[in-house]
């Protein structure tokens, strides 16, 4: 018999022992990788949710951000429109005050020519007045002499007709 036929037994014991010293190796091995790989799981998934937060943290407020701008832009393109209209209202205004300013320096001037006008024809009706004036008590005065020489004339008609009275009575032709 040979050695192999012998120990047998004691050979598949140690080959039992051996695959389960290997067994229990790997088994040993992979349970420590296996650790490792779902402690690594664990880091990288609260990684992952610690990541996720801050990405839905970051696009709550570029959402944020995103609806201010566009009430900021909104209101520029409002603000915009409101300068346009505001500057267009500014050049009409600056028109028709620069045509005001036209009406009321040629009203200036006219005013000034009436005010002449005016002055001359006072001075020319003061100077008429005067000689109005003059020629009433001119008139006044011819009434006056008028009506004298009136009474005059009576007086000396009467005087006529007196002496034409006596001529008469005395028989004087």
């Amino acid at each position: 018999m040979t050695f192999l036929e012998k120990n047998i037994n004691l050979f598949l014991l140690l080959l039992v022992m051996g695959i389960a010293v290997v067994v229990a190796g790997t088994s040993m091995y992979y349970q420590s990788t296996f650790t490792n790989v779902t402690s690594r799981l664990d880091i990288t998934t609260n990684t992952l949710n610690t990541c996720s937060a801050d990405l839905d943290n970051t696009k709550f407020r570029l959402n944020k951000t995103l609806a201010s701008l566009n009430f900021t832009v909104q209101d520029i393109r409002r603000y915009d429109l409101l300068y346009e209209n505001k500057t267009g209202q500014l050049v009409l205004t600056e028109r028709n005050l620069q045509e005001t300013a036209r009406t009321l320096d040629s009203t200036k001037t006219k005013l000034g020519e009436t005010a002449e006008l005016y002055q001359r024809y006072l001075t020319k009706y003061d100077e008429q007045k005067a000689i109005n004036d003059d020629l009433l008590q001119q008139v006044s005065d011819l009434e006056s002499i008028k009506s004298s020489q009136a009474a005059q004339i009576i007086s000396l008609n009467s005087k006529v007709n007196k002496l034409q009275e006596e001529k008469t009575a005395c028989g004087c032709t």
